[in-house]
């Protein structure tokens, strides 16, 4: 499914699930000195819940 992005609800409504997948990934997957670089959510089956989030992270230098 590609995402739309034609109106300016649709634009609302895909702001508002990336700003919850960052959220999430901040509170749970992202280790410590580490930068945010790739996030893969994965919706599969019935009742929008997620089978698989892949995230990728790099460490900062100091």
């Amino acid at each position: 499914m590609e995402f739309l992005r034609e109106t300016e609800f649709e634009k609302m409504m895909l702001d508002r699930l990336n700003q919850a997948v960052r959220e999430y990934v901040e509170a749970v997957c992202k280790p410590l000195n580490s930068r945010h670089r790739k996030t893969i959510l994965v919706f599969t089956g019935d009742r929008y819940k997620p089978t698989d989030i892949i995230s990728r992270f790099v460490n900062v230098k100091k």
